[in-house]
């Protein structure tokens, strides 16, 4: 479809996911997904301090351009930490009933994990839901990317103890004035990546 958008003259812009081929869109603005996954696994370490274990990582579905990028930064910086050891990668299929699935069965085989990386906001909530059932939500430390109003409530009472926040709003507006400016003919940058910030409960209001 956006193929043939641009067959048709329209002007495409990409925001927050990208597609392979490049050709399409004029210009791409998203977050730095692999440089969040990088501060996810910074602030896992942080929180999870000298304890050694093993750590997961919950990606959505194999192919999405935004959080496999999430999930390679996490894994190549985690790498970094010799005493947490990385689970395979698992695939939620952005269902929060399937990523409460996998954690519940992957603390049942892994006494020892100390850690878990959700890459969206419904990975995130499923997987605090299932700390939180084990009653072990704050045993095991829980980042989560993006910051929905249900997930700042579980930051603030203790189910997840980071989350890797963006700015959509600011994305958002860019995107239109990128979209006016390629309606003029007007040149455009083709990629910009934006910065994220790890909010945790001891600075959540400073961020707020």
């Amino acid at each position: 479809p956006l193929q043939q958008a641009k067959n048709n003259g329209i002007q495409v812009v990409e925001v927050d996911t990208a597609l392979e081929d490049r050709s399409i869109a004029v210009t791409s603005l998203s977050s730095d997904n692999y440089a969040g996954g990088q501060l996810a696994a910074q602030t896992l370490a942080q929180l999870v301090g000298d304890k050694p274990g093993k750590v997961l990582a919950l990606n959505t579905k194999a192919g999405t351009s935004t959080t496999d990028e999430r999930a390679k930064g996490f894994e190549d910086e985690i790498a970094k930490h010799p005493d947490l050891e990385l689970l395979p990668t698992q695939y939620t299929e952005n269902e929060p009933a399937t990523a409460a699935q996998i954690v519940s069965s992957t603390l049942a085989a892994n006494p020892d994990l100390v850690g878990v990386f959700a890459t969206n906001l419904n990975t995130g909530e499923g997987a605090a839901t299932a700390l939180s059932n084990a009653g072990k939500s704050g045993q095991v430390q829980l980042v989560g990317f993006d910051a929905s109003p249900k997930q700042v409530d579980d930051l603030r009472n203790g189910r997840v103890q980071a989350l890797i926040a963006q700015n959509p709003g600011k994305i958002g507006q860019e995107g239109v004035r990128r979209a006016i400016a390629a309606i003029k003919g007007e040149p455009v940058e083709r990629e910009t990546k934006t910065e994220m910030i790890a909010i945790t409960r001891e600075n959540m209001d400073q961020q707020s």
